[in-house]
C-alpha cells in the first residue's frame, strides 16, 4: 500500500472538509466596544476578551443580548449563531475592553481592526475529526460529520495541536506540554509544537527557539526517547504530516519548509539519514 499517497488522500478530505470553516482575528483599539464581526448561519463562536474596570460588558447579536462578561479579567464565552447577524461587544460605563479576540468556526466577515490571526490543527479517524483553535484562550473542538461543538479549553497558547483522539499538546509560557484531558505531562522548554500518532505511537515535536526535539511519547504521555533533527534560531512553524505510517516532520524555516524523517523502529529511537527538501 502507498502510505504516502494515502496520507495525502486523507489530508485533502480533511482540508476539504475544514475548508472555510475556520477565522479569527484580535481586536485591540476597542476598548469602548463596537462590532467585531457578521456571521454566517449556524457560525460557532467563541470570544475571549481582556478587560479593566468594573461592571459587565454585553455580547449581542443583531441587537440581542447572546452573553454577559463580567471586568475585571479575561472571561470567554461561546456563542452559536443560529441564524447569521452582527456580532458586536458593548461595555458598561467604567468597564475598559483592552483587547478581544475572536475565534469562529462557520465563517465571518470581520470588522476593520488589525490582530492576531486565528491557528488551526485538525487531525481524523473513522469519521470523527478533531480540531485546535487558537484565538485568544485555545480550544478543542470535535464534528462526527456535523457542526463542531467545543470539547475543552486549554488556556492561552503560543502554539498547539491535536490528534484524532484527542490528545493535545500546546506551548504556553516558554513551556511545552501534552494533555488527554485528565493529566498533563510536561515535555520541556518550547514555543512551538507538533503531535501526531503513527503506527509506533504518539510522536510530539518541540522547538525552543534553537533546536527541534521530536520525542516518543508512552500510552501514559511520558517522554521516552528523544531526538534532534533540525536545529537553527529561524524556525517559524511545526507540523506533522498527519496519517503517515512512521513521522515525518515539516519544519518551517526562514521561509522555506524542510521535510524530516524520523525511524523509531522497534525499541530503539534512533537518528536516521535526514532528508530535507523544499516543498
Amino acid at each position: 500500500m502507498d502510505r504516502a499517497k494515502e496520507a495525502y488522500d486523507k489530508a485533502e478530505r480533511l482540508e476539504r472538509r475544514l475548508d472555510g470553516l475556520s477565522s479569527g482575528m484580535t481586536f485591540s483599539s476597542l476598548p469602548d466596544g463596537g462590532k467585531l464581526a457578521d456571521l454566517g448561519a449556524g457560525a460557532l463562536v467563541f470570544v475571549t476578551a481582556s478587560l479593566t474596570g468594573g461592571g459587565t460588558v454585553r455580547l449581542t447579536l443583531d441587537d440581542a443580548l447572546v452573553a454577559l462578561l463580567t471586568a475585571p479579567g479575561s472571561p470567554s464565552a461561546a456563542v452559536t449563531a443560529a441564524d447569521g447577524g452582527e456580532l458586536r461587544i458593548t461595555p458598561d460605563s467604567g468597564t475598559v475592553i483592552d483587547k478581544v479576540s475572536v475565534s469562529v468556526i462557520g465563517g465571518a466577515d470581520y470588522a476593520e481592526d488589525g490582530g492576531a490571526g486565528l491557528l488551526l490543527r485538525a487531525d481524523e479517524s473513522n469519521g470523527v475529526v478533531r480540531a485546535v483553535v487558537t484565538g485568544g484562550e485555545t480550544t478543542v473542538y470535535v464534528s462526527d460529520g456535523g457542526a463542531f461543538i467545543p470539547e475543552r479549553r486549554l488556556g492561552e497558547c503560543t502554539d498547539a495541536d491535536v490528534v484524532a483522539d484527542g490528545t493535545a499538546a500546546f506551548a504556553s509560557g516558554g513551556r511545552a506540554y501534552v494533555t488527554d484531558g485528565n493529566k498533563v505531562r510536561p515535555l520541556g522548554r518550547g514555543r512551538l509544537v507538533a503531535l501526531c500518532r503513527d503506527s509506533y505511537g504518539l510522536a510530539a515535536a518541540v522547538y525552543d527557539g534553537e533546536k527541534v526535539a521530536v520525542a516518543a511519547l508512552s500510552d501514559d504521555l511520558v517522554p521516552l526517547r528523544v531526538c534532534y533533527c533540525h536545529a537553527t534560531p529561524t524556525v517559524s512553524a511545526l507540523a506533522f504530516v498527519k496519517g503517515a505510517e512512521e513521522a515525518r516532520l515539516v519544519v518551517c524555516d526562514n521561509g522555506r519548509n524542510v521535510l524530516r524523517r524520523v525511524s523509531r523502529g522497534g525499541d530503539v529511537y534512533r537518528r536516521v539519514t535526514v532528508k530535507a527538501e523544499v516543498l
